[in-house]
């Protein structure tokens, strides 16, 4: 069985990645139940190899409703109670509650703000109205409204609190350890002035996360949730050796890599080729553009994880990215195609050959 994904148009569109998944048909007793849907504007596909059909049905039903409902959590357009939407209309003004989920996923994205130094944050919604906007009437950017910008995605403009404890005010020290947690209720969350959210690059991942955990509650021990850009997979896959995951690129002759995800989730980012669910690539302590990146490749235990790593290193390179690689535990694997797009591309990687590999016969 082999999955081509569809290339979208986009700049420089001939770099969108082809993630192709492979595996020999199963046997009549096993026969896997696959469905697909739509979710953050793009094709999903659910696969379930070790339930029976009705079961098997009900359960990747049960997890479209689940990503359809963290996408509508993270819409930064939505006015539910809760949302990003609400939070950035009114968390300004005062302290707004919000479910676990979203509280949760905030928690994480401003852990990875700190990680990358700034880098890459969860509050590049004013930066990514002006990129949007200069996009579409070709107007240049004012230079103190940018610089405002900018100063508006660091990342100690974001206070969570956890479950019954009082958020300090926005703005508190960079680093400052989260406040205690206190007798249950809802996540509090309150933004700095003139700071807006923005989850693109996190929001896919921690709902692929999510809907798993619902294919897992239903009995599901080997299963695949896979979008253009992101996979992840549990159990032995279709041969017994885990899911393979074959990445192809336009413009280079042989397949980059092919890998067995084992419990795993691979996330590829591609600045040169955005696609409808993807955040923009810019470095949020400056505001300039990613360069010298054609794709990255990350891997780790989580969606959620490896979807904000594929687009934190598109962002800060290779060298940046293997210093503060180094620190995480337990490390991911990392794979970057260095270039501009116009000629092919060097590869560069970070453990990436501790992956267990497919071998061709």
């Amino acid at each position: 069985m082999a999955y081509d994904q569809p290339m979208r148009p986009a700049v420089h569109a001939s770099w969108l990645p082809v993630l192709l998944l492979a595996g020999l048909a199963a046997p009549l007793a096993a026969q896997p139940v696959r469905m697909a849907s739509t979710a953050f504007g793009e094709t999903v596909e659910i696969e379930v190899r070790d339930l029976n059909h009705e079961r098997a049905r009900q359960a990747i039903e049960a997890a479209f409703r689940k990503l359809y409902e963290i996408g509508q959590l993270t819409d930064a357009t939505s006015d539910d109670p809760g949302s990003v939407g609400r939070l950035n209309a009114r968390a300004v003004h005062e302290p707004q509650p919000v479910g676990r989920e979203l509280g949760e996923l905030l928690r994480r994205s401003q852990h990875f703000c700190l990680w990358s130094n700034g880098a890459y944050g969860p509050l590049g919604g004013v930066l990514a109205r002006q990129i949007e906007s200069r996009e579409a009437t070709g107007a240049g950017a004012d230079a103190g409204a940018f610089r405002d910008a900018v100063l508006s995605a660091r990342c100690d403009r974001l206070r969570v609190a956890l479950p019954g404890a009082t958020p300090p005010p926005a703005e508190a020290a960079a680093g400052e350890p989260p406040p205690a947690a206190g007798d249950g209720g809802p996540y509090t969350v309150q933004l700095a002035p003139g700071s807006q959210l923005d989850l693109r690059g996190w929001a896919r991942g921690y709902a692929v996360d999510r809907a798993l955990e619902v294919l897992r509650q239903a009995g599901a021990g080997n299963a695949l949730i896979e979008t253009p850009k992101l996979r992840r997979a549990i159990g032995l896959g279709p041969e017994g050796k885990g899911w393979l995951v074959v990445l192809s690129f336009p413009g280079v002759e042989e397949p980059v890599s092919e890998i067995w995800l084992r419990d795993q989730a691979l996330a590829v980012a591609t600045p040169l080729a955005r696609g409808p669910a993807d955040p923009h690539y810019v470095d949020q302590r400056t505001g300039r553009p990613a360069k010298g990146v054609v794709a990255s490749v990350a891997v780790s235990e989580l969606a959620v994880d490896a979807e904000a790593l594929a687009t934190t290193l598109a962002i800060i390179g290779l060298f940046e990215g293997k210093m503060r690689l180094s620190a995480l535990k337990p490390p991911p694997a990392a794979l970057w195609l260095l270039g501009e797009g116009e000629t092919p591309p060097v590869e560069a990687e970070f453990r990436w050959t501790e992956l267990p590999k497919h071998r061709r016969r």
